[in-house]
């Protein structure tokens, strides 16, 4: 048996340094599976919204970065369930998009905070067994990895060109 104090690691955690809000929002884009639309036209209270019949996203004009991320991350996230098949069922996967939009927002440094609420879990979840429950998550964490790996590719590509460039 160990105390938790004798487990300790003695280095201190170094805080993230997260991508402004500019490049975030260029690598959620960076390689998007469909084109990303500005649009005046969407219903109020929806920020973004995937469309599956033309296969793009349109985004509502004059968000600031982090409405302008969430929305987005919440229907790439979309865009990912969709298997391009003809089943997509947009309520079906809406709390998965949900998840995976507040995993990417933690994961990059945007405000959380009011934003989200877990409260309550989705009736259809409340009656699987665990071995669904597993699927369902691993439905959110690969769409949460797909979206996370072209921004990270994209953000990797950008530091790179950065230790390239001549010092002025």
């Amino acid at each position: 048996m160990f105390d938790i104090s004798q487990t300790g690691n003695s280095r201190k955690r170094e805080t993230p340094a997260y991508p402004d809000e500019r490049t975030r929002i260029k690598a959620l884009l960076a390689h998007a599976p469909v084109p990303v639309r500005i649009s005046d036209a969407l219903p109020s209270g929806v920020n973004a919204l995937y469309q599956p019949d033309t296969r793009e996203i349109q985004i509502r004009r004059g968000l600031d970065a982090n409405h302008i991320f969430r929305a987005l991350a919440q229907e790439l996230a979309q865009v990912e369930m969709d298997k391009g098949d003809g089943s997509y069922n947009r309520s079906e996967y809406g709390f998965h998009a949900y998840c995976v939009s507040y995993m990417l927002c933690k994961q990059y440094g945007v405000e959380t905070n009011g934003f989200y609420h877990f409260e309550g879990v989705p009736q259809r979840l409340e009656t699987l067994e665990p071995q669904e429950i597993r699927a369902e998550l691993a439905v959110i964490k690969e769409a949460a990895g797909e979206i996370s790996g072209r921004m990270n590719r994209m953000l990797n590509q950008q530091r790179q060109q950065k230790r390239q460039e001549p010092e002025r």
